[in-house]
């Protein structure tokens, strides 16, 4: 790739390139399209513009391969958001609670802050308002997905609920922790609600 950047201009102009993988299956597929757009997005809102990438790149560029491979499902679009989040920094706090430091049990309700980063305990919940409350086992996928490759993330079997109660605290943390809203997040929204997982239908 050739690209010309001048002093002072916020732009860098792309002179030439050279196309290395096409990804056909993605272009020929709307929902892989749609999908793909989003991953697309969620790259420029995390990563700031003249700072290294190479990590997010490379997991951009893995996205893409296992999206071309597979039809898109909510658990991959929250792992890759979950995935995003960990190369800009902000992973949120999923094993201990933010408030008191001390870890969370496997079973259980716990509340999440989206200000303050992370899961609440019980104890800690009744001392200031929470964002959602969030059962163990969504806490335990979400930082299994966290800790695994991205490969063996998609692949970890998850109920309805731990679904819903994942959409309902991934992407509105990333958006306050980012304080920027997605567009392509409204069309993803309607295209995912009709894909079947198997276990039912969930909000994005």
């Amino acid at each position: 790739m050739q690209y010309v950047e001048q002093q002072g201009r916020e732009l860098v102009r792309i002179e030439t390139c050279d196309l290395i993988h096409y990804y056909h299956a993605i272009y020929e597929n709307l929902r892989k399209l749609l999908v793909g757009t989003y991953f697309l997005e969620l790259v420029d809102v995390v990563q700031p513009e003249g700072h290294n990438a190479e990590d997010l790149f490379e997991l951009l560029v893995a996205c893409f391969d296992l999206l071309e491979a597979q039809i898109p499902t909510q658990v991959m679009v929250r792992v890759v958001e979950l995935k995003m989040l960990r190369c800009a920094g902000l992973t949120p706090v999923l094993t201990a609670c933010v408030r008191c430091r001390r870890m969370l049990g496997t079973s259980g309700r716990f509340g999440f802050s989206l200000t303050e980063g992370g899961a609440v305990c019980g104890d800690c919940v009744r001392q200031g308002p929470v964002h959602q409350y969030v059962s163990a086992e969504t806490l335990g996928f979400l930082a299994a997905a966290n800790d695994a490759t991205l490969q063996d993330s998609v692949g970890i079997a998850c109920s309805p609920r731990i679904l819903h109660e994942s959409a309902k605290i991934i992407y509105p943390f990333m958006t306050c922790q980012l304080n920027k809203d997605l567009h392509a997040k409204k069309v993803l929204k309607d295209v995912l609600e009709h894909i079947d997982e198997g276990v039912g239908r969930t909000g994005a």
